[in-house]
């Protein structure tokens, strides 16, 4: 196909935001829109070649897969084996091993399939995930496996089908993706192929137009459209933010404004002139490969720094990908691109045995559990701690998955939740928490209180309060309960939504309590303040741990003094407390705060003097944390209330 310079405009305008975005630098809000650009310039180009060949009938499977080998695989290797030694040197036994499974999906195209199972409600560490930004080459990847054999097939035998069947998908596609951001709590949406399909088949629409749609536009025409594309990808990029619902129907701004480029965008076009630079064709043709190294650059950066990375040094570090995506396309992508460098049988035996090592070494890395006495994760052995937040995460659902005997117990929207929990033959009040993963902190706070065991028989079911509806209301946990527990972290929606819940509590004969926000610690990733503390005295030594953990502690109070007046915490505390006093006079409030801090004493419980965590982020509790503060319900007669 002929060349387009512009196109490589266009690739600079969709990596440039993206690794500003994910530098941290806060003007380019909406720099992650740079990838769903992506998609379209994909979409076009792929099937521009596809269709131009199944046309003229020298259209190759073989060939195809070919050339997406040689252009994918070569410089992709070279970045999955940078980050080997980092990892090595960096990350705990459950990171390593996590990373090992990442080498796997991305082998075989299909990391978004595993950061989707990684990253649901949970997960607060996917920027430090060197691979992380694979999962959009692995959307690109499935969809070559089925399209040209489509179009293939449909070329031959029912051509007119072809556009029909793509619009039909893409608003398929659009509709899943759309539902997706606003009724689903998984991240399926964002990572999964089929709700980003639509966005690969706008650009794939455009190969088609011409034959379909007769454009006489005039060069002033293809002017304002050219340059109406160009806006709608700037207003995404400075005003699109992670509140965004994405993919959505917000998608289309940056995709039709990409396809109104491809589209007509022409030599005289002022878009064009401006796409055309040397400096965007230049950072254009080596795109893939800053996409492929700003992931893992800033990824480790910000796991080794103990600090919020400066506007200084994130400007290092894309001076950095630049570099090396400089170098990355002069020797890896241009000479394996070139047909003379390698024969096809070498390609896809090169291709075969690369593609093998990442398996079996992903593999070797799984099996022995991330290599658990590695110098890098050997040297947090000290007293209690254990800097491993996943494995604190995933110890603090034990408690719940042995209690219904469900080791695959889901935190919210689970079938075992429908299940009856209670033991009816136990004459104690039969209270049911209900909410997200607070819900499961405090369940297992319950756990460890005698109080509690003594006057009460306890159960969970786990849901955002604004997704309350009559599966609530008929299961047998919520027939069978005395009073109502509503705890989570609340939003506006769920605000909004719990005064019909208190009512319809009431009207059952249930008692009901609301439990107050929390206040946040400090989180820096996937470490908390305890973590920053820790890791940044490891270095001087640890001998005074009583110190230390006084020291840690009157960190988090002081934060606790300086957020607990914080305007969204406030507004929403308020809201709880006018709803008794406007509407439910006889509503519970129960304030988690008061069993995590005494402010007579001015100090607040974070950490022992073993080093042992009470908490695995920003709040959720740990084993031993929700042990501890097990005690401090019972010191303070923080469920004398529900008893009464």
């Amino acid at each position: 196909m002929k060349y387009r310079p512009e196109v490589d405009g266009l690739r600079a305008i969709a990596v440039i935001p993206v690794i500003f975005f994910h530098a941290g630098f806060t003007l380019f809000s909406g720099g992650y829109v740079g990838v769903d650009i992506f998609f379209v310039i994909s979409g076009y180009l792929i099937t521009t070649i596809i269709y131009k060949e199944i046309v003229e009938g020298s259209f190759s499977l073989i060939n195809f897969y070919e050339r997406r080998a040689r252009r994918i695989l070569p410089a992709l290797f070279v970045v999955m084996l940078f980050c080997l030694p980092f990892s090595w040197l960096l990350f705990t036994p459950t990171e390593m091993k996590d990373f090992g499974e990442s080498l796997i999906a991305v082998s075989i195209f299909s990391s978004n399939v595993l950061f989707w199972l990684e990253s649901g409600y949970f997960d607060t560490v996917s920027e430090f995930k060197p691979l992380l930004h694979t999962w959009s080459l692995a959307v690109e990847e499935q969809y070559y496996i089925f399209f040209p054999v489509f179009l293939m097939i449909a070329y031959k035998y029912c051509k007119q089908l072809i556009v029909p069947t793509l619009c039909i998908t893409f608003l398929i596609s659009l509709y899943l993706a759309n539902y997706s951001a606003y009724n689903i709590t998984t991240s399926a949406g964002f990572y999964l192929l089929p709700t980003r399909l639509f966005e690969i088949l706008l650009g794939a629409a455009i190969v088609f137009l011409p034959s379909h749609v007769k454009l006489n536009t005039s060069d002033l025409q293809n002017n304002l459209l050219s340059l109406t594309g160009l806006i709608l990808i700037l207003i995404s990029i400075f005003t699109f933010d992670n509140k965004t619902p994405f993919p959505s129907l917000y998608t289309l701004v940056p995709i039709l404004g990409s396809a109104l480029i491809l589209a007509f965008s022409k030599s005289t076009s002022i878009t064009t002139k401006i796409l055309t630079n040397k400096v965007f064709v230049g950072i254009g043709l080596v795109s893939y490969s800053a996409y492929l190294w700003h992931q893992p650059l800033i990824a480790f950066t910000k796991y080794k720094s103990l600090e919020e990375i400066s506007d200084f040094f994130k400007i290092i570090i894309i001076l950095t990908t630049f570099t090396l995506a400089y170098f990355s396309w002069r020797f890896i992508e241009n000479p394996f691109r070139r047909k003379g460098y390698f024969s096809t049988r070498k390609v896809f035996v090169l291709s075969i045995v690369g593609i093998s090592f990442f398996i079996g070494l992903g593999a070797i890395i799984k099996v022995n559990n991330g290599f658990e006495m590695r110098q890098g994760a050997v040297k947090y052995k000290v007293g209690n701690y254990n800097p491993d937040n996943y494995e604190l995460q995933k110890e603090s659902y034990s408690i719940l998955q042995n209690k219904i005997n469900d080791p695959n117990y889901t935190l919210v929207d689970s079938a075992s939740d429908e299940a009856l929990w209670f033991d009816i033959a136990d004459s104690k009040p039969k209270l049911l928490l209900v909410g997200n993963s607070h819900s499961k902190d405090l369940y297992n706070v319950l756990n460890f209180s005698n109080f509690a065991n003594e006057n009460f028989d306890f159960a969970r079911f786990g849901s955002q309060i604004r997704n309350l509806d009559n599966r609530f209301f008929t299961s047998k946990n919520y027939r069978s309960s005395d009073i109502v527990v509503f705890i989570s972290r609340l939003s506006l929606e769920d605000i909004n939504a719990l005064e019909n819940l208190i009512q319809r509590c009431i009207e059952d004969n249930k008692k009901v309590a609301i439990v107050k926000q929390l206040i946040l610690s400090p989180n820096y990733g996937n470490r908390n303040l305890a973590d920053f503390i820790i890791q940044k005295e490891l270095a001087n030594g640890i001998e005074d741990f009583a110190k230390l953990r006084d020291d840690i502690n009157l960190k988090y109070y002081e934060n606790y003094i300086v957020k607990k007046d914080q305007e969204q915490q406030t507004y929403i505390n308020n809201m709880i407390d006018n709803l008794r006093k406007n509407r439910f006079e006889d509503l519970i409030i129960l304030d988690r705060m008061s069993y995590i801090v005494s402010e007579d004493t001015s100090t607040y419980f974070a950490i022992d003097e073993n080093l042992s965590k009470f908490t695995y982020d920003d709040s959720h509790h740990t084993i031993e944390g929700a042990e501890f503060y097990g005690g401090r319900v019972d010191e303070i007669n923080w469920l004398q209330p529900l008893a009464n």
